[in-house]
């Protein structure tokens, strides 16, 4: 071993103007690109119809997703791997007065453990057995799935989703402005569809 092995590195705190610069030019921009990544994703496997086709184009979506990690994995350098690797955790204040567990005596952790035992339990137990980002995970598939339907289906006289009528573009120029914000900056289309739902 070296003297290196010995540094730890702790962040002591980031003014105010580079954590709006971060949002600005770091935060807001991935989360930006990530939606857009997340609703095309969804488009592209719902119009997958075999099964074989849904588990290929999800390894594919779930590659495309980790493409800015590995990105950063292989472009940073050695110096600020080695810092990232000495840097110790940052405690939230709000979980500081939880107690340490690796630092405590037997005694302590077994009276602590038949405390926990003899209470009942809350609501706070009930809810850590479902994960806060599954559920997060599930309720935002749901919203892309149901955004689907409601931009590419519509409801017939029976209530069931149908496909709406399909449109080609008037043209094949297609800007960032259509691609990134496709609300205000939507492709032009045809006015007569090329396919119609049949009635039969």
């Amino acid at each position: 071993w070296t003297e290196l092995d010995l540094v730890t590195v702790r962040v002591a705190g980031m003014p105010l103007a580079w954590k709006i610069f971060n949002v600005i030019v770091v935060l807001l921009p991935k989360m930006f690109l990530w939606k857009i990544t997340a609703e095309a994703g969804t488009l592209f496997l719902m119009e997958t119809s075999g099964i074989a086709d849904i588990i290929v184009n999800s390894v594919a979506l779930s590659f495309i997703l980790q493409i800015d990690e590995l990105l950063c994995n292989e472009l940073m350098s050695d110096t600020t791997r080695n810092m990232l690797e000495k840097l110790e955790e940052y405690h939230i204040e709000a979980n500081a007065s939880e107690p340490d567990f690796e630092t405590m005596a037997d005694d302590e952790l077994y009276a602590q453990n038949e405390e926990q035992i003899k209470q009942c339990w809350g609501w706070r137990e009930i809810l850590e057995l479902f994960p806060l980002q599954l559920v997060l995970v599930i309720l935002f598939t749901w919203f892309c799935v149901e955004r689907y339907y409601a931009k590419h289906c519509a409801s017939d006289d029976a209530g069931a989703r149908v496909s709406q009528s399909m449109r080609l573009p008037l043209g094949t120029d297609f800007s960032l402005l259509n691609a990134f914000l496709p609300h205000f900056f939507p492709v032009p289309r045809e006015e007569d569809p090329f396919w119609v739902m049949p009635e039969d």
